[in-house]
């Protein structure tokens, strides 16, 4: 016969383990007979482990708390204690007798002996006086429970602080916080993160802190808003070009440590990658324009640029209000001042050059075809005959007669080293008077650095969001033009002048100077092992660490003329497509009268011409279209075409 189930008092739940707790026993009676009492219920039955799990748990909890009260109540003690010993409390609690005042008399009225009751017996009077303090046992749980363990309660720590002056020394006791973990901190030899969180956990402090960080940015701003801050206010326009965001960051936070700190903390900025960085440095640069207009650097690049992008005048005046931009009025300004810079730069390479060009076809032709300057020496003669200091010295020029010289002058097609073998007459003929052979002097020696001109189509189409009628799709078809000055040309080399007028001259360089020689051919291997070298260091990953101890390029003689940037202009754009023959044309007659230098019509040099296959193919179809034309700048025959960049690569490649 099976044995009856027992019940759980608590959660009436069938108790099936074979442990379970009787509230019937001594130990339940002296545990949880309290707890029964608030619960007012009577202790009978059993309960099941969860429930007496509670109960130990909500004893524990009485147990903490009467340590907590005790230790809570010594504190108090004691401080209590510190405080009736202080001078201020000990003279409020000395009293002193009055003097010369009396008690005020009681008027008693005497009673009838015959209305007095005597009393039957005495009753016994005493005093009563105030009981004891009882201070409260303490209790401390050492019990050890499944779950938590009571900690050992233990005194608090006192600081003493002794400063040693010249004349005697000062003590001092700390007892507050966060002074007395800080002072710990210092002791213990710790960071200074570490003793400055202490005192972050008071507010007294921390508003302290924001006080003493606050005014140390304000004296960092105040050094950016003057005049040789130096950072958001260079609004020059080569400055404004050649912005660069981490040298503006870095400067930022050479002058500004503790707002850029801040800054980059609030933005969460990784310092690695630098994603943010610009929204870091835009608010930097809108906050200092508040303070300061004068702070207006990147509100010009912001400015130009909604400008550029088609915002209209008043989202332009409301974004100065936020202070992101500079008014429309500036801007407006800024624009006229960088297309004047463009016009000079224009100037100063493209135009120089084709001026430069022209006049010097103007003076060699007031000069008789007669003689002919074979180096660099007779140039430097002829320099000192043009000089008016020297009038009277000799010329010592060789002169040579050239039939085919005189030809190639007389047809206009002199190349660019022809400045340096120009057909002239004696320095005799040129009068006493005349400067003409001081500006062709000055032309020989000053010789500006030759042009290329570069152009692509450019091609644009606009869909309207509805299409209707009157909306259309529009195509629009451009050619933008620019020009690069070589910077490198035969004259830097500082090669001999024989040389030189070898290398002006095609037809007259033997067929076989073309094939490599040996030294060349060595040259050229040991250029393609290096490259090689260096993709293998690249993208192989157990080669990679040899990296460093590999060159990064290769060596030579021109290796600081090399490194110098290139002038790259935006010369024009064309309003003419270049699918249509009319329409080129139109867009090589643009670029003759811009970068082809011509007298009387005719063309003294020719000007590269680069771009794609297709432009190239369409430019040279275009100058056979114009043949018929009698002059030789009419007839479009100034340029030599090329193409450019990846299609002279694939042109190279395809020969193989």
């Amino acid at each position: 016969m099976a044995a009856p189930m027992k019940t759980c008092g608590f959660c009436k739940k069938n108790i099936r383990d074979k442990s379970y707790r009787s509230l019937a026993s001594n130990i339940s009676q002296d545990h949880y007979g309290n707890i029964f009492k608030i619960l007012g219920i009577a202790m009978t039955g059993v309960l099941c482990n969860q429930c007496v799990n509670k109960l130990n748990r909500i004893r524990k909890l009485n147990g903490d708390i009467e340590t907590k009260v005790v230790s809570l109540t010594e504190e108090r003690d004691k401080l209590l204690a510190t405080l009736k010993t202080m001078p201020g409390i000990v003279q409020q609690c000395v009293s002193t007798p009055r003097r010369g005042e009396k008690r005020p008399l009681v008027k008693q009225t005497p009673t009838p002996r015959s209305r007095l009751k005597k009393s039957l017996f005495s009753t016994p009077t005493r005093k009563c006086s105030p009981a004891p303090k009882v201070t409260p046992e303490k209790r401390v749980v050492t019990q050890v429970t499944r779950s938590t363990q009571t900690k050992q309660p233990r005194e608090d720590f006192d600081v003493k602080i002794t400063v040693k002056y010249p004349h005697g020394e000062r003590s001092k006791y700390v007892n507050t916080e966060p002074e007395k973990s800080a002072l710990k901190a210092m002791m213990n030899s710790k960071k200074p993160e570490a003793i400055m969180k202490h005192y972050r956990k008071n507010d007294k402090y921390k508003d302290a802190i924001v006080n003493v960080v606050k005014k140390e940015i304000q004296k960092e701003i105040n050094v950016l808003v003057r005049r040789n801050g130096n950072v958001f206010q260079n609004q020059s326009s080569e400055n404004l070009l050649k912005f660069d965001w981490t040298a503006v960051s870095h400067e930022f936070q050479a002058k500004a440590p503790y707002l850029h700190n801040i800054l980059c903390g609030a933005a969460n900025l990784d310092l690695r990658t630098k994603k943010k960085l610009p929204g870091v440095i835009t608010s930097a640069a809108i906050l200092l324009y508040t303070r300061s207009q004068g702070l207006n650097q990147l509100q010009y690049i912001l400015g130009l640029i909604a400008d550029k992008c088609g915002m209209t005048k008043e989202g332009l005046k409301i974004l100065h209000d936020l202070g992101v931009v500079v008014s429309p009025t500036s801007i407006m300004k800024k624009k006229k001042q960088l297309v004047k810079q463009q016009e000079k730069q224009i100037m100063e390479t493209v135009s120089t050059y084709v001026n430069h060009k022209q006049e010097f076809t103007r003076n060699a032709s007031g000069l008789s075809p007669t003689a002919g300057l074979e180096s660099d020496t007779e140039v430097t003669s002829l320099a000192a005959c043009g000089d008016s200091e020297t009038q009277g010295l000799p010329c010592h020029a060789a002169v040579v007669e050239s039939e085919a010289d005189k030809t190639q002058y007389h047809t206009g097609r002199t190349e660019s080293s022809a400045e340096n073998n120009l057909l002239f007459s004696a320095a005799c003929e040129i009068d006493d008077k005349s400067d003409t052979g001081d500006h062709l002097v000055q032309n020989i020696i000053s010789k500006p650095k030759p042009i290329e001109i570069l152009g692509d189509n450019l091609d644009v189409t606009i869909s309207p969001a509805k299409m209707t009628m009157e909306k259309q799709r529009k195509s629009l078809h451009w050619f933008l033009v620019m020009a690069k000055q070589k910077r490198i040309t035969a004259e830097d080399l500082n090669l001999p002048s024989d040389m030189l007028r070898e290398r002006n001259d095609v037809l007259r360089v033997p067929t076989n100077s073309w094939i490599p020689s040996m030294v060349q051919t060595d040259s050229l291997c040991k250029n393609i092992v290096f490259h090689v070298s260096h993709i293998l260091l690249k993208y192989i990953e157990f080669l990679k660490p040899a990296s460093a101890s590999f060159p990064t390029y290769i060596s030579h003689p021109y290796m600081e003329k090399t490194k110098e940037k290139s002038i790259f202009l935006n010369c024009d754009l064309i309003e003419a497509s270049e699918n249509s023959s009319q329409g080129m044309i139109t867009i090589l007659q643009r670029i003759h009268h811009l970068a082809v230098p011509h007298v009387d019509n005719e063309t003294p040099e020719r000007i590269v011409f680069g771009g794609d296959v297709l432009t190239n193919e369409r430019a040279f179809s275009a100058q056979e279209a114009m043949q018929n034309v009698p002059s030789e700048f009419e007839s479009l025959s100034g340029l030599i075409h090329r193409p450019e960049g990846l299609h002279r690569e694939m042109n190279f490649l395809l020969v193989y």
